[in-house]
């Protein structure tokens, strides 16, 4: 007898398997790719900040050009300033390259950024769980810095949130500036 297929029998597919065209390091990096982007894009986080500073270190710089009393202030100020941006700079680069140093590096700068209620403390919650999570952990091993060069074909999108976090930001740099010139 010829046997009939069930028309109401769930389909039988061997689910093990992924589609044929993943390799097995695109199948790791597509499942942590956002994560990735992520931790890359509090990289451009860290660029904004150290550019910000460097400015206020140049304004510093500018007011200890002044025979004041405060100018050795001034000149303390816009040391401290510009050290703050190499910081900043150095850490935003590590973190694009995601340098496994730079993982603890940027959980210490987002502890003392907790204290920054209530944007700092949530911005720093927020990079204290992409640094310190299982998928943090992996995405900065040297395991995954090999996936990352092997499926160099799949791009890294920077997330909207950090985007509207930065465009933010920098209308509220251009105001204050604005305000500074006409106040």
């Amino acid at each position: 007898m010829d046997e009939k297929p069930n028309p109401y029998a769930s389909p039988e597919a061997d689910l093990d398997k992924g589609p044929a065209d993943l390799t097995d390091a695109e199948s790791v990096r597509r499942a942590y790719l956002r994560h990735e982007s992520s931790i890359r894009s509090i990289g451009a986080l860290c660029y904004f900040v150290a550019i910000l500073s460097g400015i206020i270190a140049l304004a510093w710089l500018a007011g200890s050009t002044q025979a004041t009393i405060y100018r050795q202030a001034s000149i303390f100020w816009s040391a401290f300033f510009a050290a703050i941006a190499l910081l900043f700079a150095l850490l935003g680069r590590d973190l694009q390259r995601l340098e496994p140093k730079a993982r603890i590096r940027a959980a210490a700068v987002a502890i003392f950024g907790l204290v920054l209620f209530p944007v700092g403390t949530a911005i720093s919650i927020y990079v204290l769980y992409l640094m310190l999570s299982e998928k943090g952990r992996f995405v900065f091993s040297h395991e995954y810095s090999r996936v990352v060069r092997e499926t160099s074909e799949l791009e890294c999108r920077t997330s909207p949130v950090v985007v509207l976090i930065l465009v933010a930001l920098s209308f509220l740099l251009f105001l204050a500036f604005l305000l500074a010139g006409f106040g």
